[in-house]
């Protein structure tokens, strides 16, 4: 998948069921999983998403410049690649 982050944005903490593979097209990302240090990968770089751990902190950290990542998985159909780690809202 070619995904697109907005300047600034970030998400919510969460899991991945599943490793995936991305590959930074343009921009940078910060990304932190629960025990491990922050990390930052630009525009060139790649990583592994954590299968079942949690992704504290994915976010964009410019507030001009999007940011556009490929990432590739394997996952069985109609289970979402990112599941959230917060309670519902009432």
């Amino acid at each position: 998948m070619l995904i697109t982050v907005p300047p600034g944005a970030q998400s919510e903490p969460h899991v991945h069921p599943v490793q995936g593979m991305n590959y930074i097209v343009e921009g940078a990302v910060e990304s932190q999983y629960a025990g491990y240090p922050l990390q930052h990968y630009n525009a060139g770089d790649s990583y592994i998403d954590l299968a079942q751990v949690t992704h504290e902190v994915f976010r964009n950290p410019s507030n001009t410049q999007p940011l556009k990542f490929i990432v590739a998985f394997k996952i069985k159909k109609g289970v979402a690649f990112k599941q959230s780690v917060l309670p519902p809202s009432p």
